[in-house]
């Protein structure tokens, strides 16, 4: 008999322990974008958090820009007077389960405080021994940086071919495609050519 509870609470503890803590739902997992760069010649993006904007104050993730570090912020703060763009999301259709890996990636990226960096999408510590950038590995980030970093570390593709695009890839080739001059300024190419659009720009998040 205490054989058989035993065998019983380790299999209920084994249950609880596999069940997803949480399913993502609403917004959570999409990106955000609003112009208002260079003069309006590029966009900022970030990552939401929650499921919408309008209950929860700390919505988005994202990398605010030169001399301010990752971290979360308000619809309100995300847009700073411009013009928002909408809510888009890689070509690949996720699952709940993948816009929580998501989301997690994002929290953390925003809580960590990684400083900002123009002229990279992401520099990671490329002495880490290791052929992947874990998130604890990343020492500088930009916006678009974020939304590629949170998708592509749990291997959603956001832009490349098929044997280079994973920014979290420790090799010079793929560091090589997200870093130099022509990637210096691209979250409006990203957002246009390389993510599929789900809310139209007078559609709060």
């Amino acid at each position: 008999m205490k054989v058989s509870k035993a065998l019983g609470i380790l299999l209920l503890t084994v249950l609880l322990v596999s069940l997803p803590c949480q399913a993502a739902t609403g917004n959570q997992g999409y990106a955000v974008y609003r112009d208002g760069v260079l003069g309006g010649l590029n966009w900022h993006t970030g990552i939401m958090v929650e499921p919408n904007s309008s209950n929860y104050g700390s919505a988005i993730s994202h990398a605010p820009g030169t001399g301010s570090k990752t971290g979360y912020t308000s619809y309100n703060g995300f847009v700073n007077g411009n013009k928002y763009k909408g809510l888009f999301r890689p070509f690949k259709t996720m699952s709940t389960h993948e816009r929580d890996l998501v989301v997690s990636t994002a929290r953390y990226i925003a809580q960590k405080g990684i400083p900002y960096i123009s002229t990279k999408m992401m520099i990671g510590n490329q002495n880490n021994g290791r052929d992947r950038f874990y998130p604890n590995d990343i020492l500088n980030l930009r916006c678009d940086g974020v939304v590629e970093y949170c998708y592509e570390y749990n291997g959603i593709k956001v832009c490349g071919n098929d044997s280079c695009w994973d920014i979290s890839k420790n090799s010079k080739a793929e560091i090589d495609m997200h870093s130099g001059l022509y990637r210096a300024f691209d979250p409006k190419e990203q957002a246009q050519q390389y993510m599929y659009q789900i809310g139209q720009f007078n559609e709060k998040p």
